[in-house]
């Protein structure tokens, strides 16, 4: 609120003049990632993390306790490694292998004892209706 103030406050920038000439200011997130690009690490892409399941599945058990203890292996080496050798090693090769290579299709055939489901609008209507006729 403008108490006191004058109308020359009211009035709106010059046509080129900016209200905040030094832009909206970098949040400290942005600024701890910039940081961090500028020493030289990167972000992480989905291909990064399918590359990292990949190389996993494909060491030794005594490879894969080293890289979990490595203090030094980045943190998604050293966490998903964590987890293969954990209780629920299992579930986490079945969720990286979903994740990096796609689920396996699955296929449930329910009503149709294998004939395929060839019907127009209409006679989907027609079956729908009768349906609904039945539950009265």
């Amino acid at each position: 609120m403008n108490k006191g103030g004058t109308p020359e406050n009211l009035k709106p920038f010059k046509p080129g003049q900016s209200g905040n000439p030094k832009g909206r200011a970098k949040s400290s997130v942005r600024i701890i990632c910039d940081q961090y690009k500028a020493d030289g690490h990167g972000r992480v892409s989905v291909a990064d993390v399918k590359e990292v399941y990949e190389v996993l599945l494909g060491l030794t058990r005594v490879e894969i306790l080293a890289v979990a203890k490595d203090p030094e292996q980045p943190i998604l080496f050293g966490l998903v490694a964590k987890e293969i050798i954990g209780k629920k090693g299992a579930e986490m090769l079945e969720k990286m292998l979903d994740r990096a290579h796609g689920k396996a299709n699955q296929s449930h055939d329910v009503t149709t004892q294998g004939e395929s489901i060839n019907r127009t609008t209409e006679e989907l209507l027609k079956i729908a209706r009768l349906a609904d006729n039945k539950e009265d």
